[in-house]
């Protein structure tokens, strides 16, 4: 039986530009601002749309989880970036390790209106010294379709 020397990765978050909500009123000019960009922990990042139904109507809950090294995460524990996130919310830029660059937290029917928001921020020491404490960030948006279908047009 002949073993895989090689794979190519299909999965995972490798960069992620977060761009708060202010006083923006478009996607284009919100991505004209600088982005809150943190080095991401190696195969530990990843996005998740989960699609339900209820009384008939389709939901779709995005689900942004992003992983650093504790070191470099001081941004995400800032309290007025925690406070934005919460109240005003964010759009992420990501790539994905497969090669496909999108945008959440915005969309073709909800504009600006159902941004990521802040579901909660963890910082962990790590249990053994020879372990790298991290932080973990969590955003989700609800709204009614794919994040897919705004990848041609938001890239």
């Amino acid at each position: 039986m002949a073993e895989k020397t090689s794979y190519k990765p299909i999965g995972g978050v490798l960069r992620a530009e977060l761009f708060p909500i202010g006083q923006h009123t478009t996607t284009a000019e919100l991505l004209e601002q600088s982005p809150i960009e943190v080095e991401l922990w190696d195969y530990a990042s990843s996005y998740e749309e989960k699609f339900s139904v209820e009384s008939g109507q389709v939901g779709v809950e995005h689900t942004l989880t992003l992983v650093a090294s504790a070191e470099v995460a001081d941004e995400w524990l800032e309290e007025e970036f925690c406070r934005v996130a919460a109240a005003n919310g964010v759009v992420a830029r990501l790539q994905l390790a497969c090669g496909e660059s999108f945008l959440v937290g915005q969309s073709t029917k909800f504009l600006l209106e159902q941004p990521l928001r802040l579901r909660a921020v963890t910082y962990s020491s790590a249990r053994k010294p020879a372990e790298t404490p991290l932080v973990k960030l969590t955003l989700v948006s609800f709204d009614t379709c794919s994040s897919r279908q705004n990848r041609k047009t938001n890239n």
